[in-house]
């Protein structure tokens, strides 16, 4: 009795995590052409955003990535650093409040985040094919290489007359 009380309160405070909704939607997310995840789909639409499982997302950037307590996620990308709060639709980038278009959340331990915010931290274009259940991240290609500037040649010297 007393661990279907606990359970219960868990459950109501936000403690353990929430099992998927029965209207999220699974969604392939692909990066440059490659998926984010080769066995199960890395995003789901909720409430008609797509979210991102936050941990694929950063490792698919080579970012940063700290859980703290009270739901606190903690990402850093390209340089940017974005305070995520589950259940929370405003997140925090040093002193700036940033509105979300969803709140984050938990589904079998798994912390997902709106993808259109990790796009934004990675100055990548984001494309959500609905029909096909897909989110496609272009990021932007890299500025040319500086081209090397050829040496002046100097000018030939003159042929000496035979004199």
């Amino acid at each position: 009795m007393k661990r279907i009380a606990a359970t219960l309160l868990a459950v109501s405070f936000g403690l353990a995590p929430l099992a998927a909704r029965s209207a999220d939607v699974p969604y392939a997310v692909f990066v440059d052409g490659r998926g984010v995840d080769a066995q199960t789909p890395s995003g789901l639409a909720r409430g008609g955003v797509v979210f991102v499982n936050v941990v694929r997302a950063v490792r698919t950037f080579d970012g940063l990535l700290t859980f703290a307590p009270g739901g606190l996620t903690r990402v850093t990308l390209g340089g940017r650093t974005v305070d995520f709060h589950t259940g929370n639709r405003i997140a925090t980038s040093g002193t700036a409040r940033l509105r979300l278009p969803g709140a984050p959340f938990v589904v079998d331990g798994e912390t997902y985040v709106p993808l259109g915010a990790i796009a934004a931290m990675e100055s990548a274009k984001l494309v959500v094919d609905s029909l096909h259940h897909r989110a496609l991240l272009t990021t932007a290609p890299p500025p040319p290489p500086p081209t090397a500037t050829p040496a002046a040649i100097p000018p030939a010297m003159p042929a000496a007359s035979p004199t």
